[in-house]
C-alpha cells in the first residue's frame, strides 16, 4: 500500500496543505489517519476521495452537497468492502513508518540544504564584492604611493641637476671673468709697452 504525507498529496493534487486540512474538518466522511508521531498520512483511497471533492468543488458544489453525495457513495463502497479488514489496509508497519520518517527527514534536510546553499552563495557574493573593493582600494593606494615616490625622485633629480647646473654656471662665469681679466691685463700691458716704445722712438 502506497503511503503519502500531506506535502506529497498537496503536490499530486495541486491543492494547498491548508485546504487539505480544512476539508478534513468540513467533510465528515473524510477520515485521515495519523502515524505514531501525529503526522497525517494518506493512502490511495484518500487521494481518490480528495480528487472527487476537488472535481465537485470545480463544478460549483457547496460543502453540504459534497457531504451528501460522497457520504452515500462511500457507504455503498463500504458495503462492498465489508469483508475487508479496513484497519489492515491503513495499518502502518514499522517499515512504512520508517519510510515516512525518512522521507520527512529527507524533506527537511533538502529544505535546509537549499537554505544553506542560498546562504553560502549570498555569503560568497558578499566576500567577492568585499575582495573586489579591497583590491580596488589597494590598487588606488599603490598608484598614489607610486606617484608620490616618483614625484619625490623626480624632484630630487631636479634639485640635483639644478644644483649641478648652478655650480657649473658659477665655474663658467668665473672662468669667463678670469679670461676677461687676463685679456684686460694683456691689453693694458700692451698699451703700456706701446706708450714706452713711442716715447723712446721720439728720443731717438
Amino acid at each position: 500500500m502506497d503511503i503519502y504525507n500531506i506535502t506529497q498529496v498537496s503536490e499530486i493534487l495541486d491543492i494547498k496543505e491548508t485546504t487539505l486540512k480544512r476539508w478534513e474538518k468540513d467533510f465528515d466522511f473524510l477520515k485521515i489517519p495519523r502515524d505514531l508521531v501525529g503526522h497525517r498520512y494518506y493512502a490511495n483511497e484518500h487521494i481518490e476521495i480528495l480528487k472527487n471533492i476537488k472535481e465537485l468543488k470545480d463544478e460549483g458544489a457547496n460543502t453540504n452537497i459534497i457531504n451528501k453525495v460522497l457520504s452515500k457513495t462511500l457507504k455503498v463502497q463500504e458495503e462492498k468492502d465489508k469483508n475487508i479488514d479496513v484497519e489492515k489496509n491503513y495499518r502502518i508497519t514499522e517499515k512504512n513508518l520508517n519510510d515516512i520518517i525518512l522521507k520527512q527527514v529527507e524533506t527537511l534536510i533538502n529544505e535546509h540544504t537549499k537554505e544553506l546553499k542560498e546562504a553560502a552563495n549570498a555569503m560568497a557574493e558578499t566576500f567577492k564584492t568585499i575582495i573586489i573593493q579591497r583590491e580596488e582600494q589597494l590598487r588606488q593606494d599603490f598608484e598614489i604611493a607610486l606617484k608620490q615616490q616618483l614625484d619625490y625622485k623626480i624632484k630630487k633629480l631636479e634639485d640635483k641637476f639644478e644644483k649641478q647646473f648652478e655650480n657649473q654656471f658659477i665655474k663658467i662665469k668665473e672662468q669667463i671673468q678670469f679670461q676677461n681679466q687676463n685679456i684686460i691685463d694683456y691689453i693694458a700691458v700692451t698699451k703700456e709697452k706701446d706708450k714706452k716704445k713711442g716715447f723712446f722712438s721720439k728720443l731717438l
